[in-house]
């Protein structure tokens, strides 16, 4: 049986994650938004994934009303 777990509890892992996110968010979908994971735990069990976050975010209104419009 494969079982990995994966636990950023660390706040320097988790600056590093939050980076790559809103760089990531960013460049796909053109939104400017700030993230602060609060908890990230991963675990892979055989065929299926158990992914916990725990997250804030901050972006202007501006770039809200775009996302909320898109949506529409």
């Amino acid at each position: 049986m494969d079982e990995v777990k994966i636990n950023l509890s660390t706040k320097l892992m988790r600056g590093v994650v939050e980076r790559l996110l809103a760089k990531i968010l960013e460049k796909k979908l053109g939104y400017h938004i700030d993230i602060r994971l609060n908890e990230l735990r991963i675990e892979m069990l055989e065929d299926s994934a158990h992914i916990r976050v725990g997250a804030d975010a901050v972006m202007d209104k501006d770039e809200l009303k775009k996302l909320i419009e898109s949506v529409k």
